[in-house]
């Protein structure tokens, strides 16, 4: 990345950034290209990212043996069996009960140094290729947004969607293989309805709203609604908001 100022002879000089080195790479053409390149220009970004996804993973683990280990001492303490046949249990539900919550708070540190890192970079390119057009120091308010929030994305593309689609998706083979030494058959209903609310549902809601290709919202999705054409029987041949169209002006004398 490159800092431009300008000198004392009114030209404009660069220099390199002594913090951040960017890597050359080719136009961003999918999401996954973007993510590919945001965590090859953060140190250790792959590893960062396996390490959140793993503690995630043992996080959710916990979760589903915890709910399996205190039903089997609830049911089994049922029974009133002598107190020894219940202490491993029990260990077992203060074991998972603590990790768990060591493994999510652990995830989230993890999680979110990566995604505020991959933020900062795509930050940075985003200024850097600016930097480079006319853009800069001109009203451009719209531009402004749409560039604060789509860098901003970033964020929740990393901890919200990537790491826990990851993390779940181990969560459940896990699970579904620890099951299927008990019960076969009800792994196979497991791994059908994770399937189903994890990649069959989203998908058909997707296709159903009408925008399958993921496109990015326009200004009316938002909710600002567009100026109703002016007829023209008004008199007025141009859009309201038009310097020109104010009284005095000379472009409006000489029609």
């Amino acid at each position: 990345m490159t800092n431009r100022h300008t000198g004392d002879t009114g030209q404009l000089m660069s220099h390199p950034s002594p913090r951040v080195e960017l890597a050359e790479t080719g136009p961003v053409r999918t999401p996954r290209n973007l993510l590919r390149i945001l965590l090859a220009d953060v140190k250790h970004g792959r590893w960062l990212l396996v390490l959140s996804t793993l503690l995630a993973a043992c996080a959710s683990g916990a979760s589903v043996a915890l709910m399996g280990v205190s039903a089997w001492l609830l049911s089994r303490a049922a029974e009133m069996p002598p107190v020894l046949y219940l202490e491993a249990a029990a260990v077992g539900v203060r074991f998972f009960g603590i990790s768990r919550g060591v493994f999510r708070y652990a995830e989230r540190l993890v999680g979110h140094d990566l995604a505020l890192r991959m933020q900062g970079v795509l930050r940075m390119r985003s200024y850097d290729k600016l930097s480079g057009t006319t853009l800069v120091g001109r009203r451009r308010g719209d531009l402004l947004v749409r560039v604060t929030a789509d860098v901003e994305a970033i964020l929740d593309v990393v901890v919200r969607v990537l790491v826990p689609a990851c993390a779940a998706s181990l969560a459940i083979i896990g699970t579904t293989a620890l099951l299927a030494r008990f019960s076969p058959v009800s792994a196979a209903w497991l791994l059908g309805s994770a399937l189903l609310a994890g990649v069959v549902i989203p998908w058909l809601t997707q296709v159903l709203a009408g925008d399958p290709s993921g496109a990015a919202p326009t200004r009316q999705t938002w909710g600002a609604s567009p100026s109703p054409p002016v007829p023209p029987s008004s008199g007025q041949g141009k859009p309201t908001g038009d310097p020109r169209n104010e009284p005095g002006h000379p472009e409006e004398s000489r029609l």
